[in-house]
């Protein structure tokens, strides 16, 4: 994104930007096995620790985070429970298992740590779909003639 002197624009820490696409909001993302409990759900041990990095869509009518299922198997990844989720036009829940995942953002400063389900996505070349569990940590200003967005952290 460009300013109108064709500059990238400084956005303070906590604040992200992005492109509206033809699918969605689109922004860069890193994703790493999480480190702490969340829900009471401990985490669990992986084969390796390293960090993918990719692309997320972000979808304000999703309720869970949903990553590939790619990624988890690139980290080795082990499962820390079972989600279930339920899809537009699909009559039973789809189970998938949960994954204790941290999602950093450029700009956004510590990551967010949240449960994930692990699907084959199959979108277009996106990892990530962020759901309102990560969406809910902040505000989202749209600019639709410019197809732009703009996220900004509220929780630290």
């Amino acid at each position: 994104m460009r300013d109108d002197h064709g500059e990238s624009p400084k956005l303070p820490i906590g604040w992200i930007t992005g492109t509206v696409s033809n699918l969605g909001l689109v922004v860069d993302i890193s994703v790493s096995p999480g480190s702490a409990s969340i829900s009471d759900v401990p985490a669990r041990k992986t084969k390796r620790s390293t960090t993918c990095s990719g692309q997320a869509i972000l979808d304000t009518g999703t309720t869970r985070t949903v990553i590939d299922r790619k990624i988890v198997d690139e980290l080795g990844m082990t499962p820390v429970g079972v989600l279930r989720l339920t899809c537009v036009g699909v009559q039973e829940p789809i189970v998938s298992d949960a994954y204790l995942i941290a999602v950093t953002l450029p700009n956004f400063g510590r990551p967010i740590q949240t449960l994930a389900a692990a699907t084959d996505l199959q979108l277009h070349g996106f990892d990530c779909v962020f759901g309102l569990d990560l969406l809910g940590n902040g505000e989202l200003n749209l600019n639709g003639p410019n197809k732009t967005f703009y996220f900004k952290r509220l929780t630290q």
